[in-house]
Formats: structure tokens, sequence, C-alpha cells
């Protein structure tokens, strides 16, 4: 038997298609020392490379 959200109830009686919005990027600035000095990325979160398997999970969430 077919089976039918209640968003495709909503597009079905209102001819919409309801669009699910991206997830905001996010930037991880992975350069180290002196790299990162240099001037970081506006709006990045710095993570330097050898840490990021263990502090990935403390990124924000979005796109990578």
């Amino acid at each position: 038997m077919p089976t039918a959200s209640f968003a495709d109830l909503a597009d079905a009686v209102h001819g919409e298609d309801q669009v699910t919005p991206p997830a905001p990027e996010v930037i991880v600035d992975v350069r180290l020392g002196n790299e990162w000095d240099a001037g970081p990325i506006d709006g990045g979160t710095h993570l330097p490379l050898p840490l990021i398997e263990r502090h990935i999970g403390e990124i924000s969430l979005g796109t990578i």
C-alpha cells in the first residue's frame, strides 16, 4: 500500500514541492602555526590538521 508524509499531502494539495533548505557551510581552517598566524579565514573555524580527528565533533553542524 502506498504511503505519504504530511509534506507529501501538502504538496499534492498546494501543488508545491517542499524543499529542505541546505545546511549552512562550515569552513575549517586546518593550517598550522605561522600559516594561520599570517591571517585567519573570515568566518572559518581554526582546527589544526593534526587535531582534526580528535576534535571534529566540536565544530558546529553544517556542510564542511
